[in-house]
């Protein structure tokens, strides 16, 4: 059994209709991102969505609210990073069959046969993809079903890097560990009203991969060290973290790294790519009230 796939023949079998017109109750978040990734992708440059991964409702839910919000047509062309039990199991071993991916062996399974020829395959991949590509990974590996953000796996970030100018798209997703749960009864558990609980998909601005290095490059004084790698992959996932609304989602990691960062200072150059654009955020989910 082959565990890649260069299909992308249909978005998932089901008729575009009905998974517009099925019923989720959702809120999205962002959509003038998605305008935006057109863009650069029209320009030639590859647009990497780096999502925290909640559950399997992560691509249900998500596939949805793609068909419904009107940018399934990306989608459709997407390169996903995707955890091999996705690929071996029912019923995402089917709906990945649509799709163009690599399969990859997440840090909670070290005893994975072919586990490091695997994951250097998948990086090969990702890395050598062309112009105006769009790759979907979630950097931490594996499902954090308390919904809480998980640290990035380590080396995450070398499947963003790669041919061309690259971009990341941050995308934050709640509550779909609540529609969905872990093992056989999640399949039952979501068609059974799951569906009902509501989640939220939250689109952040692209940033230039460059941006990141150069960041993570500042706060390690240099590019030969472990906290550079690190950071590479941290500062990534803190543009996740600073999107999400309910503050349970961002967990104490990401928290902690972005007050660690701003005792630091921000490098000159940088202001925009984390701070200030939290700082925007904030003032839109609460603002001040007219005199």
């Amino acid at each position: 059994m082959s565990n890649k796939s260069e299909s992308g023949r249909n978005f998932f079998s089901a008729p575009r209709e009905l998974l517009k017109r099925f019923p989720l109750n959702y809120e999205f978040i962002g959509g003038e991102y998605i305008d935006k990734s057109r863009e650069l992708l029209a320009g030639g440059a590859t647009v990497v969505a780096i999502i925290d991964h909640k559950s399997f409702a992560d691509l249900v839910s998500g596939a949805m609210v793609t068909v419904k919000e009107g940018f399934d047509d990306l989608v459709k062309k997407a390169n996903i990073i995707a955890k091999i039990t996705y690929v071996e199991r029912f019923p995402s071993k089917q709906l990945l069959k649509n799709f163009r991916f690599r399969p990859v062996v997440p840090h909670t399974m070290p005893d994975y046969p072919n586990r490091e020829e695997i994951n250097a395959e998948a990086k090969r991949w990702a890395q050598a993809l062309p112009e105006r590509s769009i790759l979907i990974t979630a950097p931490e590996g594996t499902r954090v079903n308390k919904g809480s953000m998980a640290t990035g796996r380590y080396g995450a970030s070398e499947y963003w890097h790669g041919n061309g100018q690259r971009y990341l798209l941050p995308v934050a997703i709640e509550g779909t560990e609540k529609q969905w749960s872990r093992g056989a009864l999640g399949f039952f558990k979501y068609f059974g009203g799951g569906f009902r609980i509501k989640s939220r998909f939250i689109v952040g601005e692209p940033v230039p991969v460059t941006s990141i290095d150069e960041a993570a490059q500042a706060y390690a004084g240099g590019v030969g060290n472990e906290e550079f790698t690190r950071l590479k992959t941290d500062l990534a996932m803190l543009l996740i973290a600073q999107l999400h609304q309910d503050p349970k989602y961002k967990g104490t990691y990401y928290v902690e790294l972005e007050e660690d960062l701003r005792s630091r200072g921000i490098p000159q150059g940088l202001e925009n790519v984390f701070f200030q654009r939290q700082e925007a955020t904030d003032r839109s989910e609460h603002p001040t009230k007219p005199a």
